[in-house]
């Protein structure tokens, strides 16, 4: 069938929407195509001609499987992290007369990294950034709601023989933050002096604290409120186990002031996770409905106009 260009609203429309978030851990791409340098929005959708396509992350990704955090306890099912990285496969059709390497967008804060898949031909435009400082938020600051969305873009050429629906399968992955060990340094070390039936717990909160309340906590959403003496310590008892999962497991076990301000702690660890959404399905299968950290959905498409 000839697709002309009176098609091209539908095409937009599809390669825009395909993609309604429905499962719990997804996150959410359409592609966006980009505008030539003579203005054309059509040239990225037509046969034979060069363009730019935008592959847009609508937000991040939200854990599905109960995962307990390892501070509170209490699952993270719900929880939205943050993109780490973002890549798209570009298909054999996609690279003229299969010699046009797809250039990815520049953009500040990630590395981009290109590299061919010799069984298939297809190259793999991938995304990553340098740190978490620059990870794409799931959403602002503020709590007013909303998601905050990023767009990834590349410089492709259709073969002069692409016509119809071309899918490019894109992935993304969220870094889920598993530590308990505080990113601050322990100032005012916590002791522990072990007696017959556990231990008691001390930490040296300063005299400016004297009188006020502050709280003993750990892992799984243990708290404990003591009161600062005049000589700036505070001190509690701890059980035996306890005690020894701190000393032996090195379990998380810290204080913080009236607000929230770390004065101290022992143990902890640094621990991460990645839940990776995948949009790699092209046989009309749909979204995979196993709950875990590994997503598969529908992958995004695109539909090519024939040149005239």
């Amino acid at each position: 069938m000839r697709i002309t260009r009176a098609t091209l609203i539908t095409a937009i429309i599809t390669a825009t929407s395909v993609f309604a978030a429905t499962n719990a851990a997804d996150a959410h791409v359409s592609i966006i195509p980009g505008v030539s340098a003579t203005g054309s929005t059509t040239t990225a959708l037509t046969a034979g001609q060069s363009g730019y396509l935008n592959f847009r992350i609508g937000h991040g990704c939200t854990d599905e499987t109960g995962t307990l955090n390892p501070i509170t306890g209490l699952s993270m099912s719900g929880t939205n992290w943050n993109t780490h990285t973002v890549a798209v496969e570009v298909p054999v059709i996609a690279q003229g007369t299969g010699t046009t390497i797809p250039k990815a967008q520049y953009i500040p804060g990630w590395r981009a990294t290109v590299t061919k898949n010799a069984d298939t031909g297809a190259y793999l435009v991938k995304w990553t950034a340098v740190s978490s400082d620059f990870d794409v938020p799931d959403a602002p600051e503020g709590g007013a709601g909303g998601k905050q969305y990023a767009d990834f873009g590349l410089s492709m050429k259709w073969n002069a023989a692409a016509l119809g629906d071309v899918y490019f399968k894109a992935y993304q992955t969220c870094n889920v933050d598993m530590s308990t060990k505080p990113a601050v340094a322990s100032a005012n070390p916590i002791s522990l002096k072990r007696n017959r039936t556990g231990a008691i717990a001390t930490i040296n909160a300063g005299k400016a604290l004297a009188a006020s309340k502050i709280t003993f906590y750990g892992e799984n959403g243990y708290t404990h409120e003591a009161t600062v003496g005049a000589d700036g310590k505070a001190s509690i008892w701890i059980k035996a186990l306890q005690y020894r999962a701190i000393v032996n497991d090195k379990k998380f076990f810290g204080a913080k002031d009236a607000n929230a301000n770390i004065l101290g702690y022992l143990g902890g660890t640094v621990a991460s996770r990645q839940i990776s959404v995948a949009w790699d399905v092209t046989d009309g299968s749909g979204k995979d409905a196993v709950l875990d950290d590994v997503e598969h959905n529908t992958a995004p498409k695109v539909t090519v106009l024939a040149a005239n």
